[in-house]
Order: structure tokens, then sequence, then C-alpha cells
């Protein structure tokens, strides 16, 4: 605490010490002058004002537990108004201690004050909460009217009962009912809620227990009757012990909420202590135990209150663990029952987890109440195919699961080709009938080694490659058997994923300046040899794998996002470097592949103006080259695109032609300048005469277009000749040269004009030996 809270409090503390023993001596003396025991009472109210001010100063300051002080401050406020009215009466009875008024004053404010500081104390253990719950209260009333009950029952079988009004032996017996429901409090929240070590659960716990002392001294003086300058001192103790809690360094416990077994043993208690108490009662004069009877009945009726209050917790706790393990919509098992069940799993389980196909388009076209039907008609097919003993799960959206204990794979798989068969038949939802899929990945596990979360992503991936088509049997394959080399394979594209973002550097670094490099392969006329374009092709320069070509990478760059960056990155980059060749007298037109994604993209036409814009690159200079089943995608968009680009300037190539759709319509309608003969063509064409007449006609038909015929994957001589047979205009490949960076392109294409230029002297020196003369000196 800060140095003059914790001076005050010492101050109050040591005023608490010395009030007490001057009040406890005032009250054993018996004849102590009226302006001592007015004095006393005064000093009584001061520290209960002051200590009630610390606390209070203590609640403002502190937000973890500043309700626990808030109230305990109050109790405190309550008690100082007591005292204050306790020396009103004394001082209007002329100083005589322990008057019917000095009594009921004293009565009603520790009444009073006992309800505040045990709604504090029971949120000692429930720190950071402003709220307490019913039942604490409801256990309280009722241990504090067995406790008053159990008093009057030893009062009435004293000898030589008091005379005092019965109103003031009633109030005497609830306060002592009241303070040991108090000190069981303390003792309680410190054994419950591990306070034991807390040096505040024993200052409250001395002041709790000594006030409960000094009242029962206080009734044993007046016979039955507490209200004096004992209880007073019992009441300075409990200021000044609460005082020091609020300045000590608690030691820390965390919170504890009451358990319902606790709250029931409590109640428990309570309800055989009121019926043991009421009936000793009949052994005693009718006349003496009504108040008996009257208490015993208050305190078993809130204990019968309390625990129907109980048990409906108990039902709606019940009902809620429930709901928290059930998926709502289909009834199933959800994802945290599931993990529970293979948690307990102790034999040999088989693990299915099931994902519907085209649900999505479901969704879309019918709405979503459509998808909810269509699920729990699925959650149906997946209880009819489950065997008895199964566990059928909903893991969220489209996605099931289905746990088989005791089967082994064989019988795992003809449970999932039972459920994958769903897309056999029509499903009905609603007046629609729609058709969809269902892919099935099965994990297994003989009870030993696999966490119940490692077994899920195993059969998770499993289902993965089933939807793939990678399961063993291509796309029509449904199920799917977890295999660790597939998961070696999954993992590394999931790792590659997650390298991929780095390197994009998650969209806050240029493309430039990461891992992607460009690389140009150069495309040469067939007729002279000379080199007259070149194809941009990006490669990912990984720190960990080295360089990778576009098929290790595109896929994954297309599936986040990241295609129009990167597409960006080619054409700024392959711009920059064409302007820099042309600088230096080498006029190379360049190919840029376009994806799909950025043939639709409408972003596509400024960025093309733009990079045209700013690197000062002639129109024709540049190619797009974009396949069939690229424009076949969305073949209205293409078509308007590729419109748009052709008047710009920009060149147009149909990459891969003949592998795709190879429809003539859009040959007739497409803007193109070039037709680009796959590979999968040229690697035939030499050996095989039906491909080498395929080759022939798309050139003709090429030619007859008014299109420039380039073949790539040229890789050796004989190929070259017979493309130049065929009047095929350019050639690209290994033949002539992998894809290198520029400065290497550069040094190619030069040692390439050096070769030529020494093929024709060649040439002009043997036609002149033949012809008997000689060359001129150059």
């Amino acid at each position: 605490a800060p140095r003059p809270t914790a001076v005050a409090a010492a101050v109050v503390a040591g005023l608490a010490v010395v009030s007490t023993v001057l009040l406890t001596l005032g009250a054993s003396s018996g004849a102590a002058a009226p302006a001592t025991t007015a004095a006393a009472a005064a000093g009584q109210g001061l520290v209960l004002a002051g200590a009630a001010v610390l606390l209070h100063r203590r609640a403002g300051g502190s937000q973890a537990d500043g309700a626990l002080w808030a109230w305990l401050a109050r109790a405190l406020g309550v008690l100082a108004l007591g005292a204050l009215g306790k020396l009103v009466a004394r001082l209007a009875a002329g100083g005589v201690v322990a008057t019917p008024p000095e009594l009921l004053v004293s009565g009603v404010a520790t009444l009073v004050a006992v309800p505040l500081l045990y709604r504090g104390l029971i949120l000692w253990n429930r720190v950071g909460s402003s709220t307490s719950d019913p039942k604490d209260w409801l256990n309280g009333v009722s241990a504090a009217l067995t406790f008053a009950a159990l008093l009057d029952l030893l009062v009435a079988w004293r000898q030589g009962a008091s005379a005092w009004p019965w109103w003031s032996s009633q109030l005497s017996v609830l306060q002592l009912g009241a303070l040991l429901l108090l000190f069981g409090t303390v003792l309680t929240i410190a054994v419950l809620s591990d306070l034991l070590r807390n040096p505040r659960a024993w200052a409250a716990g001395a002041g709790t227990l000594g006030l409960v002392a000094l009242l029962l001294v206080d009734l044993a003086v007046h016979r039955g009757v507490a209200g004096g300058d004992l209880l007073g001192a019992g009441w300075t103790l409990v200021a000044g012990g609460l005082v020091v809690c609020a300045v000590l360094r608690a030691h820390p416990a965390l919170p504890q909420t009451a358990r319902t077994q606790d709250l029931a043993v409590g109640s428990l208690v309570v309800l055989l202590g009121a019926v043991a108490t009421l009936a000793l009662s009949t052994r005693l004069p009718p006349a003496d135990t009504a108040p008996i009877a009257v208490l015993c009945v208050l305190a078993v009726v809130g204990t019968a209150v309390n625990a129907m209050r109980l048990v409906g917790g108990l039902t709606q706790l019940a009902r809620t663990r429930q709901e928290a393990r059930t998926d709502e919509l289909t009834q199933l098992a959800n994802r945290r029952s599931l993990l529970a069940a293979l948690e307990a799993a102790v034999t040999r389980v088989a693990l299915l987890v099931v994902d519907l196909d085209r649900f999505k388009e479901v969704n879309d076209r019918f709405g979503h109440a459509a998808g909810d039907e269509l699920l729990r008609w699925c959650a149906r097919v997946l209880l009819d195919a489950a065997p008895a003993g199964a566990t059928a799960a909903r893991l969220g959206g489209d996605e099931f699961a289905l746990l088989l204990p005791g089967a082994d794979l064989g019988s795992a798989v003809l449970v999932a080709r039972r459920v994958a068969s769903i897309g056999d038949h029509p499903v009905p939802v609603g007046v629609h009938r729609v058709r969809v899929g269902a892919s099935v990945g099965i994990a297994t596990s003989d009870g030993t080694g696999v966490a119940a979360a490692e077994l899920l992503r195993q059969a998770d991936t499993a289902m993965y490659l089933a939807k793939g088509g990678a399961a063993g049997g291509g796309p029509e394959v449904r199920v799917g058997v977890y295999d660790d080399e597939a998961d070696r394979h999954a993992r590394e594209r999931a790792l590659l994923a997650q390298e991929l973002e780095d390197a994009l550097g998650a969209g806050r670094t240029p493309l430039a300046a990461t891992q992607f490099v460009v690389r140009y392969q150069p495309q040469l006329s067939i007729r002279t040899g000379a080199v007259v374009g070149a194809e941009a092709l990006v490669r990912w320069q990984h720190p960990r794998l080295g360089l990778l070509a576009p098929d290790g990478f595109l896929g994954l760059l297309e599936e986040r996002g990241h295609m129009a960056a990167l597409t960006e990155h080619v054409l700024r980059t392959s711009a920059a470097q064409s302007q820099r060749w042309r600088a230096e007298g080498r006029a190379v037109r360049l190919s840029v592949n376009l994806s799909t994604s950025c043939l639709t993209d409408p972003d596509l036409l400024p960025l093309l103006e733009a990079v045209l814009q700013e690197s000062g690159m002639l129109p024709g200079d540049l190619v797009l080259e974009v396949t069939e089943t690229t424009l076949m995608e969305d073949p209205v968009v293409a078509l308007r695109t590729c419109e748009r680009i052709a008047a710009l300037g920009i060149g147009l190539s149909i990459d891969d032609y003949g592998t795709g759709y190879s429809s003539l319509a859009y040959l007739g309608d497409l803007p193109a300048t070039e037709l680009k003969l796959d590979r999968a063509f040229t690697d035939r064409a030499a050996a095989e005469p039906r491909i080498a007449a395929i080759v022939a006609g798309t050139v003709t038909l090429g030619h007859a277009l008014g299109l420039r015929v380039v073949a790539e994957g040229v890789e050796d001589e004989v190929t070259l000749e017979l493309l130049r047979g065929l009047g095929c205009d350019e050639s690209q490949g290994f033949l002539h040269c992998r894809a290198v960076d520029a400065r290497e392109f550069v040094r190619w294409a030069d040692a390439q004009v050096r070769a030529d230029a020494q093929v024709r002297v060649g040439a002009l020196q043997g036609a002149g030996r033949a012809g008997g003369g000689s060359l001129p000196e150059q």
C-alpha cells in the first residue's frame, strides 16, 4: 500500500486495539463512570468510521477485488452509525449501559452489517466478479437461522432464564448466529480457495473469532442478552483486522468457483442441523419452543428452496453440457465430443472424415435453408451407414466424421464406400433434387501412440487426397486412406505454401524485392536462325529448395490469389528489360503468360497501359500468351479482354495449341497474332507421320488466318528440319537455349550471331573455291 495509506491503517489498527482493550475493561469492571462509557462508545464509532474510510479508498484503487473492499467498507459504515446511535442512547440514559434502546440499536446494526460483510466475503474467491450466486445467500440465511435456533435451545435449557424482554433475547441469538456464520464463511473460503497461506485470511479469521468470543462473554455477563461494550470491542477488533488485510500483500491464489457439490453438502448440513434442533426442542415446554420452531421452519424452507435451485442448476448444467457436445443443426456429436471420444478410446479405432462435394453450389443456387436440409439428410445417411457403437459427428460446415471403435482398415473402407455412395443418387432437398458427392478419408490407430488431434489430421489429409483424386485411382476415387508418403507430400505442400506467403511478404514487400526472378528463353526464326523474340518465364529462387520451375508453385499462387501480383512483377521486369535491350540495339519481342484469373481481372488493362507508358516499351514488342483452357473459362469476358488488348497494339498468342478445346470457332473471333504449337506435338512429329500431318495442317491453318506459328519444345535438329519443311515460322526449345537470365541471354545471343557469321563466311569461301576465285579482304 502507499505510505500515507499504510500509516493511516497503522493508526486505525492501533486505535482499534486500544479501543478494544478499553471497552473490554470498562465492560468487565461494571462500575465505569458515565463519561467513560460515553467516551468508549465514541471511540468505537471513530475507529469504525476510520476503518470504513480506509477500506473505501482501498476499493477505489483496486480493479481486481474492488467489489470486496467496497462491501466491507459499507458494513463498517453501518457499524459506525450503530455506534453513534448507541452513544446517543447511552447519553440519553445518563451513561447507563445495555439499556433496551442501546441493545436495539446495536442489534439492528449488527444484523445489517453481517449480510454486507458476508456479501463481500463470498466474492473473496471470485476476484473480478461483481455478482454473487443466490444459492450462497440462501445457504447463509438458512445457516444463520439454524445457529440462532440452536442458541435458543441452549438458552431455554439454561436454568434461571433471562428476565429481559423476549425480543432482546431473540435479537441476541440472531446476532450470535449471524456472527458464527461469518466466522464459518471466512474459514470455509480460506480452505476451499487455497487461502490458508494468505495473511489476509488469518487477519480476518482472528478478528471474527475474537468477535464471536467477546459476544459469548457478553451473553454470559448479561444472562442471554448481548449488545454492550463487549460486542463493541469485538467489532473494533474486526475493524482492525480488516484494516490490516487492506494493507497486507496478499499471497497469490487463483479464483475459485463454488462447486455444486460444496453447495449441496452445505445445504444438507444446514438441513440436518435445523431438523435436529427442532426435534430436540420438542422436549421443552411449548411456551419456550415457539421461537425455536419458527427459526427452524424458516431454515428448512430456505434449505428446500436452495435445494430446488440446485436441482434446477444441475438440470440446466446437464442440458448445457449436452448442447456443448452436440451439433445444433444435425443433432450429431460435434468436434469437441468427437475428440473426447478419441481420447477415451483404448482399443483399435478407425476414423472417417467425410466432406461433401458441390455443397457450396447447392447453397448458392437454392439458399441456405436448402443447404441445411441437405446437411440433415447427410447426417441421416451417415447414421444409417454407421455400425453399432460408432460415433457420428459434424466437424463444421459440410464436413462430417465417423468413429469406428474396434474396426480394422478393411471394414473401415467398406463403411467409407457406403458413405461415399451418396453421390450415386439424387438427394431430395425441398422441391428440388440435387446430386452431391462425398469424399472420405480414413485413418486408423491401434489405440496407442496417436493423439486424438493427430488422428483427426491424418483422416483429414486422406480426405483431401481423395477429393483431389490422389488416392490411387484418379478423380473418380472418393475414398482415401492415410499414407505416410502422401502425407509427407501434403506437409511439404503446406510448408511451401507458408514459405510462398513469406516470400511474397504478405502484401507488404514489393514483389520485385522478393525471391521471384525472371528468365528468358529465346525464340528463333526457323528460316534465318535469327533471334526474334524471347519468352519471359518466372522462377522462384527458393532459399531451401533452390531454383523452382513454375509448375512447382504457380498452383499455390493461384489458390491464394497472388497471381495478379506475380504477373505485374513479370510484366514490369520484362518491359524494363526490353527497353534496355532496345537501347543496346537489340530489338527483341517479349512474350508473357497470362493465367485465367488475370484474363478476367478488371485491373489487367489499366496495368498494361501503365507498364507501356512507364517503360516506354513499344506495344508491338509485347506478346501476351493465353491458353485455350484460359480462353474457354469465361469466353465472353475473355474475348472482350483480348479485343481490348489487341486495341492497345499488344500481340496475342494462343499457347499450348492442340491440347485444350481446339475449337475452330474462337480462332475466327479472337484477335490473335500468333499460334503456339504445344511440345506434345513437336516431340512426336518426327517419329509419327499422323502427328506430323496434324502439325502441317495447323501451320497451314495458322498462315491462312494470318497468324505466326511458333513451335515450342524443339530439342533436336531432326525436328527443326521437319518444322522448317512444314513452313513453321519460329522455334523455341532446349536445342537452342534454356531459360536464362538477361545477362546470359545477351551472351548467348551474341555467340549465336558470331556462329551464324562464321557459317556464312565459310559458305562464301566454299563457293569462291568452287568458282576458282577468292574473297576480297574486308
